[in-house]
């Protein structure tokens, strides 16, 4: 009896054993993807400095998919409690402890850019290398892709981190948009399972007025209206700003429609022309449409 209760005692500690290990390593989570900058942010959310040897990225994009970096791109760096390193992939790094070049680590999918993509950091297992079909030494994941745009590869290994409950569930991306400067975690508690609502997007403070088609400064049913069906149906200039042209504000940019939407507002008491519009502002509609410049008045 005495024998079985000693062996009870074994298991249960070895088994204690193994959740805090995976805790510790899932401390460290994928925390800012700067497109802008091209420069990916890996942070310790632990309490307790966490060493990088045998660490590897695994990485996906509409047409590329399992690329990974070195085993030993990462031997050497300590990643310190509540710090963070930062993957320069345009490889500019500065010369500083916390900042790698891309190409010091080995293959990733390229280039960083707001379309489909998926991201998954991997730690060594017990016998010291990674093992990719080993879902359990997933420490982090994170998609994205562009509002309405295709997915392609970039799911490749999506479904072993939803095993993992580090990411809620296949489908589920970060919208982007052709734009966005930067996507980042809002969870800064050291939370596990993160899906879109765990991440904010920045988009170019670019700001317009809806209906300003032509982006004169004016907004003039007719004359926009006009300018959105010479855009569409005879080679006329293009908006500037999508967004401004965009009348109805449905994600889209159709000629024909937002005319009509125009029209109807201006001529027989119609929907109101959503915001921005009475005065500039900026898009708070996530979809494809970019806005380049901004409307006259409004720079």
């Amino acid at each position: 009896m005495r024998r079985a209760l000693v062996l009870l005692a074994l298991i249960v500690l070895s088994v204690g054993s193994v959740h805090p290990a995976f805790a510790e390593e899932r401390d460290v989570q994928i925390k800012s993807i700067d497109f802008d900058a091209a420069v990916l942010e890996i942070h310790n959310f632990g309490a307790d400095d966490i060493e990088l040897d045998g660490w590897r990225f695994c990485s996906h994009d509409f047409d590329q998919f399992r690329r990974y970096t070195t085993a030993s791109g990462l031997d050497g760096i300590t990643i310190e409690a509540g710090t963070s390193i930062f993957i320069h992939f345009d490889n500019d790094a500065p010369v500083s402890d916390d900042a790698i070049d891309r190409t010091d680590l080995g293959s990733f999918a390229l280039p960083l850019d707001p379309t489909s993509y998926g991201i998954q950091l991997y730690f060594p297992g017990a016998t010291g290398s990674v093992s990719f079909s080993n879902s359990a030494l997933i420490a982090d994941h994170v998609q994205w892709k562009e509002f309405g745009g295709d997915i392609g590869d970039a799911e490749n290994r999506t479904q072993q981190a939803v095993n993992e409950e580090l990411w809620t569930e296949t489908g589920d991306f970060v919208e982007t948009q052709p734009d966005t400067l930067l996507i980042e975690l809002l969870d800064l508690d050291n939370g596990r399972l993160h899906g879109p609502e765990d991440y904010a997007i920045t988009n170019p403070d670019i700001q317009f007025v809806r209906g300003d088609a032509d982006g004169n400064g004016s907004f003039l049913a007719l004359v926009d209206g006009l300018f959105l069906l010479e855009f569409g149906f005879t080679g006329g200039a293009a908006p500037s700003c999508e967004d401004a042209a965009d009348i109805d504000d449905n994600g889209e940019l159709q000629p024909i429609l937002d005319t009509l939407y125009a029209l109807s507002f201006a001529f027989v008491n119609g929907p109101a022309i959503p915001d921005p519009f009475d005065e500039c502002g900026v898009d708070t509609t996530i979809d494809a449409l970019l806005c380049e410049t901004a409307t006259s008045g409004c720079e």
